[in-house]
């Protein structure tokens, strides 16, 4: 008994050992097995994540609601998609709008529409529909936002009704407010420099803004209201009709004249307004003595319009005329109570250098 019991042990060792090498390679004599597992493994993974994927979709991006085809679709759609603008900057027109965009898209998070769509102002755009107007937006990131600007938006009679029946009540609005003598000067500027002028007699600046009608005195000269250079500088007019339909929290409120001495600040603002993360330091721009405003340092890939120094084209920062004083007064108090009422419509005030009563 005592010579079999170290054979038992042997026996025994040796079972083990052929258990133990036949289980941990078994994979390796039935390949076909391993693959089945770990196949199954990673389908099961696979289900899990495009069905957290496609849960997230449907809660956040209502992709799958757009009768996608297939989760892979939906997928694409959450990673570049079109959608309403996040932000609109509807004024002012020569207040800067065009900088100010310009600007913007160079920040990571912001996509900025090509061009002017005039989407609610015109009505023959409008009638083709809102569908049309989503497809001239930039696509778009889920961590992104996308800001379109129309400058004559803001005097358009039937804009805000339309942009309240149609976009999302998110929607925010920026507007740049200029001095409204400064910005019909620059407007009647643009107009010498038009291709329509060239050639053809043009009226002066003072014949475009006052005129001897519906004065006290038959020998007086008065700030004409109905002309076109002096409506759009009735800031207040417009704004109510905004106010109308929007509370001031959808809007921020910028001026020009900082946007010329400041675009940092301004855009830091603009960056808090949207909720996107800060990106626009000082280093980044440089003022140009010529142009009379900052031009930034940065490289633009997706825009081939750039200017290689990085400022804008030849038609921004023209010289002006200059007004005849007399005209100028005119225009001053003109416009005071119309600024005054601005400020107390949009609870901010402008540093526009005078407050002379009308």
């Amino acid at each position: 008994m005592r010579r079999r019991r170290p054979l038992v042990v042997i026996f025994l060792i040796f079972s083990i050992s052929i258990f133990l090498v036949a289980f941990y390679r078994w994979p390796r004599y039935f390949p076909q097995s391993r693959e089945r597992k770990t196949s199954n493994r990673k389908s099961v993974s696979r289900r899990k994540t495009l069905a957290g994927r496609t849960s997230f979709l449907s809660h956040c991006c209502d992709s799958t609601a757009d009768g996608l085809s297939s989760v892979t679709d939906a997928i694409d759609s959450a990673v570049w998609q079109s959608s309403f603008p996040h932000a609109i900057i509807i004024g002012v027109k020569k207040g800067g709008t065009r900088a100010l965009l310009s600007m913007l898209g160079l920040h990571p998070q912001i996509r900025s529409a090509p061009k002017e769509i005039h989407f609610f102002d015109r009505d023959e755009e409008f009638r083709k529909g809102i569908d049309h107007y989503i497809a001239q937006m930039p696509k778009r990131k889920r961590n992104q936002v996308v800001v379109e600007k129309t400058p004559s938006y803001i005097i358009g009679p039937s804009v805000p009704k339309r942009m309240k029946e149609t976009l999302p009540l998110s929607t925010k609005f920026i507007v740049l407010f200029r001095e409204p003598i400064e910005r019909a000067i620059s407007d009647y500027m643009q107009t010498l420099s038009s291709p329509v002028s060239n050639g053809t007699a043009v009226q002066t600046f003072a014949s475009k803004v006052i005129t001897a009608n519906d004065c006290q005195s038959r020998q007086a000269r008065c700030v004409d209201s109905d002309a076109y250079l002096i409506q759009l500088g009735q800031y207040a007019r417009w704004m109510q009709e905004w106010l109308a339909y929007y509370n001031r929290s959808h809007f921020l409120f910028l001026s020009s004249e900082e946007l010329t001495l400041n675009p940092v600040g301004v855009l830091n603002q603009v960056e808090t307004f949207l909720g996107v993360k800060p990106f626009f330091q000082g280093k980044m721009f440089y003022f140009n003595e010529l142009k009379g405003f900052y031009c930034h340092r940065l490289r633009r890939k997706r825009e081939k319009s750039q200017e290689s120094d990085g400022c804008l084209g030849r038609s921004k920062g023209r010289h002006h005329i200059k007004v005849d004083p007399d005209v100028v007064n005119m225009l001053q108090n003109y416009f005071a109570p119309w600024n005054r009422l601005l400020y107390s419509l949009i609870d901010k005030t402008f540093n526009w250098n005078y407050t002379k009563e009308s």
